[in-house]
């Protein structure tokens, strides 16, 4: 169980890191749990090259066959932080892992794959038919994670994203909440100024107290980590110096984490921190190929595991909340996975249109439904 947690502490900040890269100016909040463990399910299928690009990628130290018992013992273990302490005082910790499986109807998938993804992530398979009604099972879809996150993610699954070439979609639903052990007082919140890296500054509701904490230093960065009440969780932040944020950014690592952790010491701290609240979606797809695993997503991905027919990644759909402020913290993530079929369809299904006469065109947004754009072409020559 440990080397696999390690493993996803180094996927997150590989994670990070790419993300980062591509993403420089805005909050960012994932949880490299939550999509670790819904790639996992396919993993879990996964053979030849795709699971070998898939195993070095996302930093899973066990074969395809290994990897499930022990999602499902981390699992169990993190059900536990649920339970509060005999004679605690206040809002216990919420701490929801879900994981859910849709198949198309009649589509051949392994009877033992199911079997082994129902038994390790308590996720049987929901029969719905993709290739007559997409956005019936798209809706299912989103309905389950809002459920499963308290409603604080909605909508993962953009218009588009299931299509009738849909063979199955597996998601991953986490859900958090929790009170800190020293709560701030709402009364020493003031309004203070918030430095950005390019020095403007902005006006945030900054918290503050003064207590005894778990607290470090480095080099560039300061770190203090607060416990949540029934001590089970906590929050570990990391302050770089100024002038030190790339650096620090660059360094994060599961082997800095662990440095911070160990290095915590009892200290008296003045600590001030903003309120804030956001959420963040990321299509990973393109960050997950560029990162290592491109045949996951080809045609000539293995997925063999799984079902009969050859099926492929289509999109990984990663979206998140987290909202902190006096009292604690809530945070809730979901991951899609949804897989598509490689296969050439049936001469019988091949649908011929030809544009040979007039015609009319419109361009929508996905997202929305909206409209933008309606168009006639009556003369493509003229």
């Amino acid at each position: 169980m440990q080397s696999l947690v390690d493993g996803n502490n180094q996927f997150a900040f590989d994670l990070l890191s790419q993300i980062s890269a591509e993403n420089t100016t805005d909050n960012l909040i994932y949880s490299p749990y939550s999509i670790s463990q819904a790639l996992a399910m396919t993993y879990a299928g996964a053979d030849g090259t795709t699971a070998e690009q898939m195993q070095a990628t996302l930093n899973y130290p066990f074969a395809p066959a290994e990897i499930s018992p022990i999602f499902a013992e981390i699992n169990a273990n993190l059900d536990e932080r649920s339970a509060p302490p005999e004679g605690m005082e206040g809002q216990p910790l919420q701490l929801n892992i879900a994981n859910a499986l849709w198949g198309q109807l009649d589509f051949p998938f392994r009877a033992d794959y199911i079997t082994m993804i129902n038994d390790n992530y308590g996720a049987g398979v929901e029969l719905v038919d993709f290739m007559s009604d997409p956005e019936a099972a798209r809706q299912l879809i989103n309905d389950w994670v809002e459920e499963q996150t308290e409603d604080r993610i909605q909508d993962i699954v953009p218009q588009g994203a299931i299509t009738p070439m849909t063979r199955m979609v597996l998601a991953n639903a986490i859900y958090f909440n929790a009170s800190w052990m020293q709560a701030f007082e709402e009364n020493a919140t003031e309004d203070a100024p918030f430095t950005l890296l390019d020095g403007e500054e902005v006006t945030v509701p900054m918290m503050f107290q003064q207590e005894m904490f778990a607290y470090a230093a480095g080099d560039n960065y300061q770190a203090i980590s607060l416990q949540y009440l029934g001590g089970g969780m906590s929050m570990l932040v990391v302050l770089p110096e100024e002038g030190a944020f790339e650096d620090v950014q660059s360094a994060l690592s599961a082997d800095l984490l662990t440095d911070i952790r160990t290095s915590l010491g009892r200290a008296t701290v003045r600590f001030a921190m903003p309120r804030y609240e956001f959420e963040y979606d990321i299509e990973l797809s393109g960050v997950l190929a560029t990162m290592g695993m491109p045949v996951t997503f080809s045609d000539s991905a293995d997925f063999s595991g799984m079902a009969e027919e050859p099926i492929a990644i289509s999109d990984v759909i990663h979206k998140a909340f987290v909202s902190v402020d006096e009292s604690g913290t809530e945070a809730a993530a979901a991951t899609v996975v949804t897989m598509r079929s490689t296969s050439v369809m049936p001469a019988d299904d091949i649908i011929d249109m030809r544009l040979d006469r007039p015609f009319f065109f419109t361009i929508i947004d996905n997202q929305t439904g909206s409209v933008l754009f309606v168009g006639r072409v009556m003369n493509p020559a003229s």
